[in-house]
């Protein structure tokens, strides 16, 4: 029987594990590395169900992260967090972190958090220079289930829905540690989203914020069965329980509003140009307003086969069912963390298609 190792799965891009394999070991493709075929007919049959399968793998990948991606994105970091493996691409910054056993990672500005299954969390800096405003003082918590790196501040999310706050929030860290029955938290330029545990939609603002972002304010309170959110300057986005989509903005001529009643949606983010939503079927969609600062962000529209979704101020991000890192924008050290992830590729596949 002829060596399969030198084959590539065409739904994944795994390669075998054994020289007469023939079916995929990371997503199960069958006949992934049959090589001979007896005329044109076969091949072109084959291809197509190569197809089929993939658009299977990639919708049914997707669906299982509905409200929670596995890819977590910032200026020099990106992270792909699985239930089966950890991976940190971080080529800037002192980030040397312990990654067995972690359950979430999320990146400010200069700085990131990885949130452990015990509960701990550690803080690293991701900028050449590490400016401490009391971001990085997280050795102290427990029983955490959610992070949030802010611009210079740290967010924590307890079991019991209280709130952790370490640094400079960006708005008073009182109006943040009093809250409870919390899920998730998101920074914005001078506000913070907070998303309930009863799937209710919060916003809190500075006291030196304007009309606009107090008109926001009190339209998010609208939102019900909210499963994620994503939060960036002047703009939130809620995505409910049934994969649709309620955009928020402080502009109302904001083209990231496009992004509101999107439906069929398992993954959002934002950065401080476009709106992005992950649909269940691999595919991007994108609102707002092409400029000399797009950066590449609407071309990702063209983007297939992607399993999930991150962003942050400058930039988006995607993940292929490949493995493989695409990015978006004016993401500082993007470059590097494309090819920081690429030796890693089959490797983030299999993690995240076997998850």
């Amino acid at each position: 029987m002829a060596d399969n190792t030198s084959l590539r799965c065409p739904v994944c891009g795994a390669s075998a594990r054994n020289a007469d394999e023939t079916s995929c070991p990371v997503c199960r493709a069958p006949y992934a590395f049959v090589s001979l075929f007896a005329d044109p007919e076969d091949v072109k049959a084959w291809r197509e169900k190569a197809e089929d399968y993939r658009a299977k793998v990639v919708e049914r990948t997707c669906r299982k992260q509905l409200g929670r991606s596995c890819l977590s994105l910032g200026d020099r970091g990106a992270a792909v967090v699985t239930a089966r493996g950890q991976f940190l691409f971080t080529p800037h910054g002192d980030a040397e972190l312990r990654l067995k056993d972690a359950v979430q990672v999320s990146f400010g500005s200069r700085h990131c958090l990885v949130l452990y299954r015990d509960g701990h969390v550690e803080a690293a800096s991701t900028a050449y220079t590490r400016s401490d405003q009391g971001q990085y003082r997280v050795e102290d918590w427990s029983q955490v289930a959610f992070v949030e790196a802010g611009a210079g501040c740290s967010y924590g999310v307890r079991r019991d829905g209280s709130v952790l706050v370490s640094g400079i929030p960006s708005v008073p860290s009182e109006e943040v540690v009093g809250l409870t029955g919390v899920k998730a938290i998101a920074e914005g330029e001078g506000f913070v989203a907070v998303l309930t545990t009863a799937g209710q939609l919060r916003l809190l603002v500075s006291a030196s914020s304007g009309d606009r972002l107090r008109q926001m304010q009190r339209a998010v309170t609208q939102c019900r069965n909210v499963t994620a959110i994503a939060a960036a300057w002047g703009c939130v986005l809620a995505l409910d329980s049934t994969g649709r989509v309620q955009c928020f903005c402080a502009d109302s001529d904001d083209a990231r509003l496009g992004a509101e009643a999107w439906t069929d949606i398992v993954m959002v983010a934002v950065d401080s140009h476009y709106a992005a939503g992950l649909t269940a079927k691999g595919r991007l969609r994108l609102a707002g307003r092409e400029s000399v600062r797009d950066s590449g962000r609407k071309e990702a529209a063209a983007w297939e086969n992607n399993v999930a979704l991150a962003g942050t101020r400058s930039g988006i991000g995607a993940l292929a069912l490949d493995g493989t890192l695409r990015l978006a924008g004016n993401i500082i050290g993007g470059s590097a963390l494309r090819e920081e992830a690429l030796p890693c590729a089959q490797q983030i596949a299999a993690a995240v298609i076997e998850a």
